[in-house]
């Protein structure tokens, strides 16, 4: 009687136990995120609100996801850390899983240079900025879309590879001439840019010239087959590169 009494006592406690281990194998873990390119204008006006994209890769399956930002901002400065978190599991479906330009929102309150400082998991910093003017913005003349006129990728990626494309734009005819803003779309198959300038000069002098810039991005090949590179031009024009994604 009395071992059927104890057994009856530490069946229980040891299926509490063995829950209590469960639950505690499956909790995320937290971790730094690798940032490997900033995107943000690179003029803006003093009040207006300012998106700051990161790119990169958070982990290479399904258990991966983007957790949080921690940030810290000024007027004039942005200090950025992106976070991700790993929730164990048995199967992860989803073979690459990108930070993919997700944007956090802050103000640039001052004219002058904004500075944008990312954390990385190494302690060391990538940065980039943006400059901000105390022009009125109903003043400047609208946005137009800015001409691309050169696209350049790698012929050939393997699936899972990371790379690079880069687009040439020509922004305006003098140097008042700035970016305004950056329209992306990103699929498994395909990147879509148009980069939109703005002549920001308000009166001021200017000098003249063709104004062109580079602008980087980074695409994940998922599947295997072709990889398309849209550059939008102005009207329904488009200037198309591809990529072919080998297993």
């Amino acid at each position: 009687m009395k071992r059927a009494k104890l057994t009856a006592v530490v069946l229980p406690l040891l299926a509490l136990l063995f829950v209590s281990c469960d639950d505690k194998e499956e909790q995320p873990s937290y971790f730094v995120v690798k940032v490997d390119s900033i995107s943000a204008p690179d003029t803006i006006m003093a009040g207006e609100d300012l998106a700051v994209g990161l790119w990169g890769t958070i982990g290479h399956d399904g258990r991966y996801g983007f957790s949080h930002f921690e940030a810290r901002a000024t007027d004039s400065s942005l200090d950025i850390t992106a976070w991700g978190k790993f929730t164990p599991a048995d199967y992860a479906a989803q073979p690459i899983v990108d930070i993919d330009g997700r944007q956090y929102h802050t103000v640039a309150g001052s004219p002058g240079t904004f500075a944008i400082r990312t954390h990385q998991p190494d302690g060391t910093i990538l940065r980039d900025s943006a400059t901000v003017v105390a022009s009125d913005s109903s003043a400047l003349p609208p946005p137009q879309v800015a001409r691309i006129e050169a696209v350049t990728a790698p012929d050939t990626v393997r699936v899972g590879e990371t790379f690079t494309v880069e687009f040439r734009a020509v922004l305006g005819v003098h140097s008042g001439y700035a970016l305004d803003h950056i329209d992306t779309l990103r699929t498994r198959s395909f990147l879509a840019v148009r980069i939109w300038s703005r002549d920001f000069s308000a009166g001021r002098y200017v000098t003249w010239g063709i104004v062109k810039r580079d602008y980087s991005f980074t695409a994940v090949a998922s599947t295997p087959g072709e990889f398309s590179i849209i550059a939008c031009q102005s009207g329904d024009s488009t200037t198309e590169k591809s990529v072919v994604v080998l297993p």
